[in-house]
């Protein structure tokens, strides 16, 4: 299993221009997201237009963290601060009414959710993402506990038990299967989407 898996979207190449450590303060800005000269590649995804993105077979297999294996998963999000609509599935591995292991969303109010497949395996964050700018968004789970940070701030925790193991299940970009079909998409902008298999620390999460 490689150690991380990034998707930088709109772009083949990685971008190598590495920005400054973002502020530990959760009132993220525009300007801590943008590294100066570098334009945004971020990609739409849309509830209306149903848009989501399934990853490869290769993918799957790889992205399979079972019983108390350690993993991260950190993402740049921005909703939308005009429309109705917020939130939605960031990424997952999960079937709901049939199997998989996870789930990072975002509630239609801005609270961020961390779901495992584990009985009692769900974490909230205690602060809403703002509308109109981007926030960093990091959840970790390093076997013992599943943690969710705002900026490199922990706004969640909790203790959390093994779970089974789940090669099958796709995993989504923007969405959450329901018996089998793309739902729950997510509204907003996406941007510097990272899973690891380990589990990050903070001060490296302040690094991305």
């Amino acid at each position: 299993v490689p150690k991380g898996v990034y998707m930088k979207f709109k772009e083949v190449q990685i971008r190598k221009t590495l920005c400054p450590p973002v502020s530990a303060d959760i009132k993220s800005s525009a300007s801590q997201r943008q590294c100066p000269g570098v334009a945004d590649t971020s990609v739409r995804m849309s509830q209306t237009r149903k848009a989501a993105i399934t990853l490869s077979q290769a993918a799957t297999t790889a992205l399979s963290f079972g019983y108390a294996a350690p993993f991260s998963i950190c993402a740049w999000y921005h909703p939308q601060a005009n429309g109705s609509a917020m939130g939605g599935t960031i990424l997952s591995k999960f079937n709901e009414g049939v199997g998989g292991e996870y789930v990072l969303a975002v509630d239609r109010f801005g609270f961020v959710q961390f779901v495992r497949a584990a009985a009692g395996s769900v974490v909230k964050s205690t602060v809403a993402l703002p509308r109109n700018a981007y926030t960093h968004i990091a959840a970790v789970y390093d076997g013992i506990a599943m943690f969710v940070y705002l900026n490199g701030t922990l706004v969640g925790q909790k203790a959390a038990s093994p779970q089974a193991r789940d090669q099958k299940t796709d995993v989504l970009v923007g969405a959450a299967h329901h018996d089998g079909q793309p739902a729950r998409f997510l509204e907003g902008n996406l941007d510097d989407l990272h899973v690891w298999n380990v589990a990050r620390t903070r001060k490296q999460i302040l690094e991305e």
